[in-house]
C-alpha cells in the first residue's frame, strides 16, 4: 500500500504522540522477548524511575557510548532508563540536547547515562544512505509501551492501559517519507520524517504503534547482517486505538528519518563511555557506492 504526500499532508493535523506495539496477529503476551538474528532487542529501554516502576514516560534507544535518543517530548523528569525493567540506570543531569539541523524543529534529543550498559549501540542509518531505507525490507519496530485492551477480540483494537506496558517487537513496511509538522507540549516541530501504514503487508507480525512507544525504533538489517536504526518513532495519525486495513483507513506511524539527521546525533556525541566498539558496515556503504555509480550513469 503507497500513500500519497498529500494525503500524509491531510493527516499531519490528526496527530497524537505516540505513546507501544499493538500486533495484527497476536495478544500482549505475544513477542516479549528477543527475535533474534542480532536484532538490537538489548538497546532498547523505557524511561523510568529509580526502581524502574515507572512506565509511562516513553522509549530510549542506545547509540554508543552511554549515549540514548528519544523523542524531544518524552519527559526524562524520572531520571532513570532501564533496558529490562528491573536494572535502572541514571541519567546524566543537564546531558539532554535537542537535535537540530538549519531551521528544522526536531522531535528528537539526545542524553546521556552515567554507567555503561555493556552494550555497543547500535548504528545510525548514514545520511550518506538516505532513500535506501525501504531497500532492505520490512523493519522491525522494538519499543516499550502498552499493547491492546485484553477485552478486544478483533480489529481495531483499542488501546490498553498502563498495566498492558511491555517491551515489544513487531515488524512493518516503510511506506514514504515526508516533512511533518506538528505541535506538542506548546513547542511547533517541523522535520523530515518516515512512516509505516497498519496494514498487512509485512505478515502476522505487523505492528502499530500506540502510547509510550515514542522514542522507540525502527530498525533495519542490511546483506551483511549489520543493524541500524532508520526512525524514532515520534506520532502517529490515531489515538486510543489502531486501525489496521488494506485501503487508506490504516493509520499511519511516523518516525525521525534518521538519515537526515544522523551526522547532527554524532556530532553531539563528544563524551562517550567506554563502551565495545561498534561493528563496521562494508555491505551498506558498497550498496551506496553502487547506487551513486548508478546515479552518475543515469
Amino acid at each position: 500500500m503507497s500513500h500519497s504526500l498529500l494525503t500524509v499532508a491531510c493527516l499531519v493535523g490528526l496527530v497524537h504522540s505516540a505513546y507501544s506495539i499493538i500486533l495484527v496477529g497476536g495478544g500482549n503476551l505475544v513477542n516479549t522477548t528477543d527475535p533474534g538474528s542480532g536484532a538490537p532487542w538489548e538497546e532498547v529501554a523505557r524511561v523510568t524511575n529509580v526502581s524502574g516502576t515507572h512506565v509511562t514516560s516513553g522509549s530510549a534507544l542506545h547509540v554508543g557510548g552511554g549515549y540514548m535518543l528519544t523523542a524531544n517530548h518524552v519527559s526524562l523528569a524520572q531520571g532513570y532508563v532501564s533496558f529490562d525493567g528491573s536494572t535502572t540506570y541514571q541519567i546524566a543531569s543537564g546531558s539532554s540536547v535537542q537535535v537540530t539541523s538549519g531551521a528544522d524543529v526536531v522531535d528528537l534529543k539526545l542524553f546521556q547515562i552515567t554507567s555503561n550498559p555493556g552494550t555497543s549501540g547500535v548504528n545510525l542509518f548514514p545520511e550518506l544512505a538516505k532513500g535506501l531505507e525501504g531497500g532492505f525490507g520490512a523493519a522491525t519496530h522494538i519499543g516499550w509501551g502498552i499493547g491492546h485492551n485484553s477485552a478486544d477480540t478483533s480489529n481495531p483494537w483499542v488501546w490498553g492501559d498502563s498495566s498492558t506496558s511491555e517491551k515489544r517487537w513487531g515488524v512493518n513496511v516503510f511506506e514514504g517519507a515526508t516533512s511533518l509538522t506538528y505541535t506538542i507540549g506548546g513547542l511547533d516541530y517541523d522535520f523530515e520524517s518516515i512512516y509505516t501504514a497498519s496494514d498487512v503487508d509485512a505478515t502476522s507480525n505487523e505492528a502499530a504503534s500506540t502510547l509510550y512507544d515514542s522514542g522507540s525504533g525502527l530498525f533495519i538489517k542490511d546483506g551483511a547482517d549489520q543493524w541500524f536504526l532508520a526512525g524514532t518513532i515520534v506520532t502517529v495519525s490515531t489515538n486510543g486505538s489502531s486501525t489496521f486495513a488494506a485501503d487508506n483507513t490504516a493509520d499511519l506511524n511516523f518516525a525521525v528519518r534518521i538519515a537526515e539527521y544522523s551526522d547532527e546525533i554524532a556530532a553531539l556525541m563528544t563524551a562517550p563511555l567506554a563502551v565495545p566498539e561498534p561493528a563496521v558496515f562494508p555491505f551498506l556503504l558498497g550498496l551506496v557506492a553502487m547506487s551513486a555509480a548508478c546515479g552518475r550513469r543515469a
